[in-house]
Formats: C-alpha cells, structure tokens, sequence
C-alpha cells in the first residue's frame, strides 16, 4: 500500500512539474512528444531520489519558483487576466517549487558528502601560468578584430577628462580615468592615439586575464580538481563577452575583475595573514569602492551582512580590516576627490568657463531610482488610467501625457529617459521632489499593477533565466580625441570570429551563460548554501558579488544592458566552487 502511495505521490509531483515546464518554456501541452519525455524524466526523477528539504531548500525553491514566475508572466494587468491564466500561473509556481525544492535537496545533499582535498601548491601554480597564457592568447582576435577598440560614450567622457577638454568628474570613475591618463603619459613617445588606447587595452587585457588565472588557481585549490579549472579557464578564456570586455577600455571589466579578486581574498582569509596581504586586501576593498558608486553602495552592503553574520566575533581581525578600508575608501570618494578636481579644474587653462552661463541641468541624472519611478509613473500614464486635476498637472511639470505615451518603453528606460531630457523645466526639479514622491506613492496605492508591471519588465532581464540581448557597445562613438575605427584584419576574419561567437551563443548547454538569469540563480543558490553551512568567509565572498543584483533591483540602470549584471556573469566559476568548499562550521550559535 504505501509502495502505491508513493508512486502515485510521484505521478502528481511529475505531472505538475511537466506542466510548470510546458507553461515555462512556452510549449504546447497538445505536443504529446516532448510532454511525454519530459513527464517520464521527472516521473524517474521524483521516485528515484528521497525527500530531504530544509528550510534553506524551501527558502530557495520559493525565491526561485517567484523568479521564474515574474519573469514569465511581466504584465500584470488585472483586469484582463483571466481565469485560464491564473490557473496556469498558480501551476507554474506549484510545479516550479516541487521540482526546484527536490532537486536542490539531492545537490545539497551531495555537496555535504562530497569528499573534497585541496589541490597541492605546485600544480597550481602552472594552472595558473598556463591559464594566464591561454586566456590573454584567446583574447587577442576580439582585440584585432576590434581595433583600436570599442568606445562608448563613457570612456570618450574619460579620455576627453585626461586631455583636459572636459573637467575632473566622478560620474565615471575618477580613479579609472586618472589609471587611464597614467597609462597615455607612459606611451605619449607614440605619436598615434589608437594605437595609445589599442596598448592601454592591452594592459588591461593583461592585468585581467592574471586575476581571473587566480580564480581558476582558487577553483584548482579548493576543490583539487583540474576539470573544474579547466571548465572555469575556459570561460574566461573563449565565452566572448569575455574577450570582448576586457579587450577594450572598460570600467565595467575592471570593475569586474576587482569584484571577483577582493571576493576570493574574503573567502581565503586566515587571522594568520601576513602584512602584505592584509595590504593587498585594504587595496582591492578601496579600488573596488571607488571603481564604480553600485562598488561602493556594494560595501555598505557587505558592512551590514558581516554586522549580521556575526563576522566581528569569528574574524575579528577581518572585521577590523573592512572597517578601516571602507573609512579610507570614504574619504578619498569625498573630500580628496573634491579638493583634487577643484584644484585640477581650476588650473586647467583649456577648459573655458563663461561665468555667466548657467549651470547644466541633471534631467533626473543625478539619481537612478527617479529615473526607475518615473517609468512607473508612465506605465500608468501609457494604460490610460484616470487621474485627477492635481496628478495631471505634477505629471506635465516633468513631461507631457503626450510625450510619455510617444517615448514610453517597457523594457527600456532610455527613451523615456532622453524625453525628460528634452521636456523637463529645471526650475522644478529642485523644489519639487517631494511632490513628485507624494505623487508617486498616490498612484502606487491606485495603480499597484501597473507598477508592479513597469518594474518586472525592467528588471527581468536580471533575474530570468532565458532572456538574451546583445551583450556588449560596439563601435566608436564620435570624439574629439582622434580616435577612429581602424581595419587592421581583414573582413573575413572578423565574420568568421562573429560567426564563432553566435555559435557558441547557440549551444545548449554553453549558451545557458549568456543569460544573465542564470548567473543570478547560481548566486543565490551558492549563498544560501554558505549560509547554510555556517561558512562565514564564502558568505562573505559570495554577498559581495550578490549585492550587485541587489542594486540593480533597487535602482535600475538607465539602460537594460549586460554591462551592469557583468560582474555576477564573472564570478560564476568562483560562485560554483563554494558548493565544493569544504570548510569547517562555524559556531553553531
């Protein structure tokens, strides 16, 4: 009897995770092919494997069937949801977490038994000679085949700031614009500025392909394992967002490569630590605060998770070494970074300032997160709902009903965006914040669907597992630095090298990470699984890459691009080798 009950406990569990399946990946359950193969496997699976949740699991299968769900289903506009897709909705969540749930608990449960020894220190360290070689030799046709390199429109603002055409700001970040700047001095004996800005690219191909050679030496060391390093060396090796991004100038690749290297030096560290390490960490912690503001509001993050963690009482030493770097990284964000930019400003005798001419307008840049309401704000606006005299009125004081309607995408921030650019009156920007919040919660409690629906579309991109768009700028924004796109290799080279970058893509299994989603999925999984564990150092490591999706959710990127949700993208063979760490619990209480 209980055999009976346990295969017909089975028969549920498969038919409504074949379903979630269906509904997920968009397949017609009258495809009695794929239903039938897909209802067989997760029969086989459901019987085959024992139920062993815990709270971590069930906390993770809950995250994530929400995820998947959201992004699935974006609009949510209740008054044409039906009862139909309610029921395939409710399904969709049910089924998600069944399966999910099992299936973390069988991993979970084999990570704990797995029997790990570290790898010895002389095979690590021509794993990690020979990844450095491998991934900087991979990189090289991204660097030919793009020469001198690609410039958005952020990296022109840095260059233009070294040759004093623009002054000193921190909009990008000033310590990446001065490395810049000390790089162009070091080559200045070479007369032609692209092949200045092809070398300083080069640099940075060289010094990011030594951090990430330490990521594929930490996997070797932790799990003793030369398949896995040879998995993560071949992500960063032949992945193309890779080789694209570090090839070029690019804050976001440095920032990146910092992101991974200070979050291996927090899940290394030992209270026996020499002095030059704990240098070396007080370096990595200020570079990474100052290499981007998202760095930055990361280490509040992070400071907060170690205060929780109870990080002050297992490392102490540690503990003490954040605080002082994040004081330091503090000042030097502040008023060092004033004081230089006033002082460099002022002597720059190239920059010609009328002091009659008024001050440029910010149009909502100085702050994302009124940039991300706004959209909200429109979403309302777009679906016609009704607003009041008083509404109506605030909303035009930013920009017309019209003008929303006309620029307003949902997944796209950007033409909303340069709308209020064009329309907004910069006299009310700076007296009317606190109407525009009074607004802005007035119409959330109206309209909590819509905006619901506006931040789902913004920002799923980020979270669902099976969403691709191009991952990288291409091409040379037009300057006034002498920086023109150069043909160095010849056409044929270059398509035979998109053609192996759009293969890959397309791979099933390889083409999973081009989906940021995925990405974000490991993350949380791999934290939760430390937490789990009590492995403080590996939570450590882990929240400081997590807490960039954090940020991303808080305060939406003008532009939905890749660049922002790279740096998660890089840690993935860090984030994987903290299910193989076999580190001993802390503290039980």
């Amino acid at each position: 009897m209980a055999i009976h009950k346990n295969q017909i406990k089975s028969l549920i569990l498969s038919l409504i995770s074949t379903l979630a399946f269906c509904y997920l990946n968009s397949i017609e359950t009258s495809d009695v092919i794929v239903f039938a193969i897909t209802f067989f496997l997760c029969f086989i699976f459901f019987k085959k494997t024992k139920k062993t949740a815990d709270i971590y699991t069930r906390l993770l299968a809950v995250i994530l069937s929400v995820l998947l769900l959201l992004g699935k289903y974006p609009v949510y506009i209740y008054e044409s949801t039906g009862v139909y897709l309610i029921l395939k909705m409710f399904i969709t969540l049910i089924g998600s977490y069944l399966f999910i749930n099992r299936f973390t608990s069988v991993m979970f449960k084999y990570f704990d038994d797995l029997k790990v020894q570290e790898g010895n220190d002389k095979t690590a360290k021509w794993i990690f000679w020979l990844s450095f070689i491998i991934i900087f030799i991979a990189w090289i046709p991204s660097w030919l085949a793009e020469y001198p390199g690609n410039f958005p429109p952020d990296t022109i603002n840095q260059i233009r700031q070294t040759f004093g055409l623009y002054p000193y700001r921190n909009a990008n970040p000033l310590i990446h614009t001065l490395i810049i700047q000390g790089l162009y001095n070091l080559f200045s004996f070479i007369k032609n500025n692209n092949l200045i800005f092809a070398l300083i690219g080069m640099v940075q191909m060289a010094v990011n392909a030594f951090i990430y050679s330490s990521v594929v030496k930490y996997v070797y060391k932790k799990t003793g394992k030369k398949s896995l390093a040879l998995l993560s060396m071949s992500f960063y090796a032949f992945i193309s967002y890779n080789a694209i991004y570090n090839s070029s100038i690019s804050k976001d690749a440095m920032y990146a490569s910092i992101l991974v290297y200070l979050a291996i030096l927090l899940s290394e560290y030992t209270d026996s630590d020499s002095i030059f390490k704990n240098i070396i960490f007080i370096i990595s912690f200020i570079l990474y605060g100052l290499m981007r503001t998202n760095g930055y509001y990361s280490l509040i993050i992070l400071m907060v998770f170690a205060v929780v963690v109870g990080l002050f009482k297992h490392k102490r030493k540690l503990f003490v070494l954040m605080i002082v770097a994040f004081v330091l990284c503090s000042v030097i964000r502040t008023p060092v970074y004033a004081s230089f930019m006033n002082w460099a400003n002022s002597n720059n005798e190239l920059l010609k300032i009328d002091d009659d001419e008024p001050a440029p307008v910010s149009y909502f840049r100085g702050s994302f997160f009124k940039v991300m309401t706004f959209q909200q704000v429109a979403n309302v606006v777009v679906h016609e709902r009704e607003l009041n005299e008083k509404e109506t009125w605030l909303i035009e004081e930013y920009c017309s009903l019209e003008g929303i309607k006309k620029a307003y995408n949902p997944i796209l921030v950007d033409p909303l965006f340069e709308q209020l650019k064009e329309e907004t009156k910069a006299t009310r920007l700076d007296i009317s914040y606190f109407e525009y919040l009074k607004l802005w919660l007035e119409l959330f409690i109206k309209y909590p669907g819509d905006y619901l629906e506006a931040y789902v579309n913004m920002t799923r991109y980020y979270f669902y597992p099976n969403r691709y768009v191009k991952t990288y700028y291409e091409g040379i924004r037009e300057n006034d630095v002498n920086i023109y796109k150069e043909e160095i290799v010849s056409a044929k080279f270059k398509e035979n090298l998109d053609e192996f970058y759009e293969f890959e893509r397309k791979l099933p299994i390889v083409g999973t990470v081009f989906n940021p989603g995925t990405s974000t999925f490991i993350a949380i999984a791999a934290l939760i699984y430390a937490i789990r564990k009590r492995n403080t150092v590996s939570a450590m490591g882990l929240m400081l890459s997590f807490s960039n999706f954090f940020i991303l959710m808080a305060c939406v990127p003008v532009n939905d691009e890749f660049r922002y949700i790279y740096p998660i993208v890089a840690s993935l063979p860090f984030m994987c080798a903290q299910f193989c760490v076999n580190e001993r619990k802390i503290d039980e209480n």
